[in-house]
């Protein structure tokens, strides 16, 4: 709601680096919204003991966004974030743009996409966002589009839409939704992050 809502110059996306890929599901949510972000990698070293390197200009790269290694305790890379956080905010990026998703998700929720950008007081947010939210059937999100003169006409389509997806696929929309997050994420991690050893058991 606070990304959504109010006006923030920089987001601090803090994330463990040893379970990337379920930190990274909330990166995701936020760069669908456009959030001007920089990702704190925590706990590197950590990471690096249960034999995950991680390419973190890579990642940056990716990603579209400043990913810096911290450790939260001792306090390293705290300076180097803070860099990081103020040239961020002097030269916002729209996260956004770094996204792929699947083409044929897409292709099912363009003409929604079309009908949301007519109303410019849903355009506070990418209209993929919104379309994406309506199939997650996200109850804000449809309150605040029953509010707009198109939404006849854009429930009329989400109905559409969901009948598309459930002859299309053996999945909800939710769990594709998610299943195209997790893509993403997937191949950022594959071209990012090198497993060099099988984890041992550990106390945890």
């Amino acid at each position: 709601d606070f990304i959504v809502d109010d006006d923030s110059d920089v987001i601090v996306n803090v994330v463990d680096a040893a379970n990337l890929e379920r930190n990274l599901y909330l990166t995701v949510q936020m760069m669908e919204l456009g959030a001007n972000l920089v990702l704190a990698l925590n706990m590197n070293d950590f990471a690096k003991k249960r034999g995950y390197n991680i390419d973190v200009d890579l990642m940056s790269k990716l990603l579209g966004f400043p990913v810096v290694d911290i450790n939260a305790k001792t306090g390293y890379g705290i300076e180097e974030l803070f860099a990081s956080v103020e040239k961020q905010a002097e030269t916002p990026v729209n996260t956004f743009k770094s996204l792929t998703y699947d083409p044929e998700l897409k292709s099912h929720i363009v003409n929604l996409q079309s009908l949301i950008e007519k109303d410019e007081n849903l355009l506070d947010v990418p209209s993929l966002w919104t379309a994406i939210k309506l199939l997650e059937n996200d109850s804000i999100i449809i309150q605040k589009v029953q509010n707009s003169p198109q939404s006849s006409e854009i429930f009329k389509e989400l109905d559409n839409v969901l009948k598309r997806i459930e002859d299309t696929y053996d999945e909800s929309p939710e769990e594709i939704i998610a299943s195209t997050r997790y893509k993403f994420i997937d191949d950022v991690m594959a071209k990012s992050v090198e497993i060099n050893a099988v984890e041992g058991e550990t106390i945890t």
